[in-house]
């Protein structure tokens, strides 16, 4: 699978009136993490972001990060976290993670029962223990 590009922007400004700013404009506030390299706060385009997850793989999409503001060189990278309002479902905040093709990454995916009310209706209990389990695998 291809991964999807995305373009960025490094900023500067931290802290909550920062960030809020950021989100009247229509910007997701991010920070790449990994490798071995120091974190890198990011701004993302809120819309893109919220088009990638829906129609792409979850929140788990593989991303080709590109940065507008910076000589910074293109860099591989996988939603780690994606934050939401707890009302709303509106995008809060994003943590990426610095990925490369050749290094097992491990990711925590939701348990999903299929067909679960056709064992109900035949008198069946269906009980779930677990919500998520852990792979490891390479992007």
């Amino acid at each position: 699978m291809k991964p999807i590009e995305m373009k960025s922007e490094l900023r500067d400004a931290t802290g909550k009136s920062a960030v809020r700013a950021l989100r009247k404009g229509g910007r997701l506030p991010a920070v790449l993490y990994g490798e071995g390299k120091p974190p890198l706060p990011l701004s993302l385009d809120k819309r893109f972001v919220q088009r990638t997850i829906a129609a792409e793989g979850g929140e788990h999409t593989v991303v080709s990060l590109s940065f507008e503001n910076s000589s910074e060189p293109p860099q591989l990278a996988m939603f780690k976290e994606i934050q939401h309002a707890t009302i709303s479902r509106e995008l809060l905040h994003a943590d990426l993670l610095r990925i490369s093709l050749d290094k097992k990454v491990e990711v925590g995916i939701s348990v999903e029962f299929i067909n679960s009310e056709s064992v109900k209706k035949k008198g069946g209990i269906v009980q779930q223990n677990m919500s998520e389990i852990t792979i490891e695998c390479f992007p």
